[in-house]
């Protein structure tokens, strides 16, 4: 019953971002930036991490909502975090938070390279690149 409720206020935040007044409303209210990041951390309920997402996207692309991202230590991690999970939606969603966030905004460029989080992922990609050349080769589908 609790998900439900949160999954229903999640979903109403994601619908009042689409709006710049609504994120800037949005963003006036005390937690709700905390309650979209615990939202897209959530791992059992999709919906709600696709609205968090849409949400966090839609308050990326403000002035104000690139000031609130780079006050919050755990925002970029958050939004890279789910790029790499396998889900595509999800991954699609936070990676055009994270270049909402990049567009005119040299903070966030400076943010993004001095908190190592470019060359996790870099490095992340590597290890996924190497092992996907390093597998045997398929074999040719019988015909």
């Amino acid at each position: 019953a609790d998900e439900a409720r949160a999954a229903a206020v999640v979903d109403f935040m994601s619908n009042l971002a689409f709006n710049s007044v609504g994120c800037t409303a949005l963003l006036r209210v005390p937690d709700a930036f905390e309650c979209l990041l615990d939202a897209l951390g959530a791992r059992h309920h999709a919906p709600t991490r696709y609205a968090a997402a849409l949400a966090l996207r839609n308050v990326a692309f403000s002035v104000e909502g690139k000031g609130a991202f780079l006050a919050k230590p755990r925002a970029l991690p958050a939004l890279v975090g789910c790029l790499d999970g396998g889900d595509l939606q999800l991954a699609a969603l936070c990676s055009g938070a994270l270049w909402a966030l990049l567009c005119r905004c040299e903070r966030a460029k400076v943010a993004f390279r001095r908190g190592g989080i470019l060359a996790r992922q870099l490095s992340t990609a590597e290890r996924e690149l190497t092992f996907l050349t390093m597998r045997p080769p398929a074999a040719p589908a019988a015909r």
